[in-house]
This record gives structure tokens, sequence and C-alpha cells, in this order.
């Protein structure tokens, strides 16, 4: 079935270093945005644990955390609160809320973005807050992708990125491609604009008008190309520690060869020393 279309929300943060408070100000402010306009698409549908905020890493999700939290507080009538994924897969309803909230509360795993969730009493609507890789495996109604874009092309690329730029670009298309799979019925994407991003990519590609576009190849297509994606990303991790173990110093176009040769032997089902 088709659902509505994915909804971007792509903004400036000109003017803010990233990863201070204001630009995590200017991501948060755009995030109510999102929330506000999925809450006005369906109308009457309680938000709660039926939504999740995924982001790109630890460091941004604890950055943006506090920062949204207060603009959530602030806005008059906003009754939700942010929660880990562990913590609303472990959500068994209102009857079970009430029979073992003070236990969930007493959990010494429990982050700060988790402290004091259900207690009885507290009707705030969940959203699920967390990172793409806490995601995997799990699903929501809807899903809002925050910050899962990043520089793929162009010397930006090339200097930010550790690993070659073309594993950069595989691993930021597997993250856009999970936070779209995690979702039932809708996918909103909340992102500053990147010149050289995979989401600017994106608004320049058009459907081939000279033949039937066949949805089941398409979809086959991206499943391979972002499992092979999450591959290459893990094989460049490991050999970039291996390298700095044997103080080997591997340039971006070495460890790019590295990566293709390594997983061509597991394609071929040869064990890569």
């Amino acid at each position: 079935a088709t659902g509505p279309p994915l909804k971007s929300f792509l903004f400036d943060v000109e003017g803010t270093d990233a990863g201070s408070q204001a630009f995590f100000a200017v991501y948060a402010d755009q995030v109510i945005r999102a929330l506000d306009h999925v809450a006005m698409t369906f109308s009457g549908l309680r938000l709660h644990n039926r939504v999740a905020l995924v982001m790109p890493d630890q460091s941004f999700r604890d950055g943006l955390r506090p920062v949204l939290e207060a603009a959530l507080e602030s806005r008059c009538g906003r009754r939700l609160r942010l929660v880990g994924a562990e913590l609303a897969s472990a959500d068994l309803g209102p009857a079970a809320a009430e029979g073992d909230a003070g236990d969930r509360g007493g959990d010494s795993d429990e982050d700060a973005c988790d402290a004091e969730v259900g207690e009885v009493g507290d009707d705030r609507d969940w959203i699920v807050f967390d990172t793409i890789h806490q995601l995997d495996g799990l699903e929501r109604l809807v899903v809002v992708g925050v910050g899962l874009d990043s520089v793929i092309t162009g010397e930006a690329a090339s200097a930010a990125a550790d690993a070659a730029p073309g594993v950069a670009t595989l691993e930021t298309r597997s993250m856009l491609y999970r936070a779209v799979t995690r979702a039932h019925l809708m996918v909103v994407v909340v992102n500053e604009f990147l010149r050289g991003g995979w989401l600017e990519f994106l608004g320049s590609v058009r459907l081939r008008r000279d033949e039937a576009f066949d949805s089941d190849a398409a979809l086959r297509r991206s499943e391979v190309q972002a499992v092979e994606g999450v591959v290459k990303t893990e094989i460049s991790k490991r050999i970039a520690v291996a390298a700095a173990a044997r103080g080997v110093a591997l340039g971006p176009a070495a460890l790019s060869a590295l990566v293709v040769a390594v997983a061509g032997e597991q394609e071929r089902g040869q064990a890569a020393d």
C-alpha cells in the first residue's frame, strides 16, 4: 500500500558551531515542527510510543536531548516525554505500568533520557528518542530521522572522513535506509542542508520515463546495497584498527582498495587475514 510521501525539514545552521547549544536549538525547533506535522496528519491519534526520533550517534543524541526537552516543556499543551528504545520496547501498556513502574524506575541501566519515566499518574506520551543503531530490529508507526545526512562528495567529504569517501557514502545511505524501513505509516527527515550531502543528491533524482518502474527489482537493489554499506563500513573500521595497531598509516585510497578486496574475498567465501 502507498502511504504519505516522505516529508523533509531542511534548514540552514549558518552562524552556529556544530555540536553547540545554538546548533542543537535550531534542530530542536525543527524537530518540534516535524512532530506538529505528524500530529496534524494523524489528528486524533495518540502519539504514545508510536513515534521514533532517530539520530546518527550517541553524541548527537546526548547533545540534542536537553535542548529538545526544554523546548518541549516550554510549548503550551505539549505533553511528551523522550524515552530510550530499550525502555519503550519494554512498555506493556497502562495496566502493566501500574504494577511494575517502581521496578522500572530503579533500573541501573536507565540513562538520563529515561529517568522518572513510567511513574504511575504520568500520562505524557512517550516519544522514542535514540540512535539509529538502537532502533535496528524495531519499528514504529512514524519515524523521524534527525541529522542522518552527511557530506558524501567533494573536498569536504575527503577531509572529514577517516575512511574512504565511498565507505562514508554507504554508511550515510545505510542510516537513511534503515530509518525509512523502521516506519509503518510515515517517514520525516529533519536535517541541516548540506552541500554535497546525500539528501541534496536525492533531490535531483528523477524516475526514467522510457521504461516502467519495477518496484520489486528496486527494493531488492536497495536491500542489497544497504547490506553492502553496513558490511563495508565494518570492514573499514577493522582494517583501520589493525593498521593503527601495527603502526601503518593508510591513506583514503589505500583503505578503499583494501575494503573492496576484503569484501570480494568474503563474497567468494574466502577468509581474509
